[in-house]
């Protein structure tokens, strides 16, 4: 009906504007507890892009993300969906944007801002989990 007409739309121009996002920030240097086009963390990266596409405020830790995320299977993935690594078992997380074809944009703490494919054996090992916020509509 046209509702679902009207949400694909939506969905699609939310699609389209998460990469016109991740674009502005690739190549932005890593920094520890960074928010800022000057320098980022992968959480921070995560939070600002939320920001700017959904227009919410998420929390500012990896380990609190965790917690508001309903795990998809990777066969559900959708663009602007978060995937978590684990780097230090149960210790430290990675998070990342899913952006469609396998692919996931981040920012590396050696590379800065860039995109990864999930199947690059550093990530394919450490895989956790991936999934949307609750409550929020793609």
């Amino acid at each position: 009906g046209v509702h679902r007409d009207l949400h694909r739309v939506y969905r699609r121009q939310r699609q389209m504007c998460i990469r016109d996002r991740v674009k502005t920030w690739l190549g932005v240097p890593y920094r520890y507890g960074g928010t800022m086009r000057s320098g980022v963390d992968c959480s921070g990266l995560v939070r600002e892009i939320y920001k700017e596409v959904y227009q919410i405020e998420l929390p500012r830790s990896t380990n609190d993300l965790l917690p508001i995320v309903q795990t998809v299977g990777e066969q559900n993935l959708q663009p602007g969906y978060l995937i978590f690594y684990e780097i230090e078992k149960e210790k430290e997380f990675h998070v990342g944007i899913y952006m469609g074809n396998r692919k996931f944009v981040h920012a590396s703490s050696t590379k800065g801002v860039m995109i990864s494919s999930m199947d690059e054996p550093y990530f394919q090992q450490r895989f956790f989990k991936a999934g949307k916020i609750k409550n929020l509509s793609y």
